[in-house]
């Protein structure tokens, strides 16, 4: 887990973009859903698979942000592919 990273989204040529924690995280439909909690890497590639979807106020429901989801990246806000009802469906992080 990483405070922040930089990933190549889908359709995006030959340029990445950085991700950081407390970014807003908002869904296709505009609702906002939360923040990023943490940047999640392969320990081994080092490649940035996933971001830790974090609720306000805080809570132990964290949630999995696989990088296809994601649609682009603003200044201050990640907007995703998927819905605010689909984003119910999200694998929780288990820590370990």
């Amino acid at each position: 887990m990483m405070v922040a990273g930089q990933v190549r989204l889908m359709g995006a040529e030959s340029w990445a973009v950085e991700i950081r924690r407390c970014m807003t995280v908002i869904s296709e439909d505009g609702c906002e859903l939360g923040i990023v909690a943490a940047v999640c890497r392969d320990c081994h590639k080092e490649n940035v698979f996933a971001v830790l979807l974090g609720r306000l106020p805080v809570t132990a429901d964290y949630r999995l942000i696989p990088i296809a989801l994601i649609d682009h990246v603003s200044a201050d806000a990640v907007h995703l592919r998927i819905s605010a009802e689909s984003a119910q469906e999200l694998a929780q992080h288990e820590a370990g």
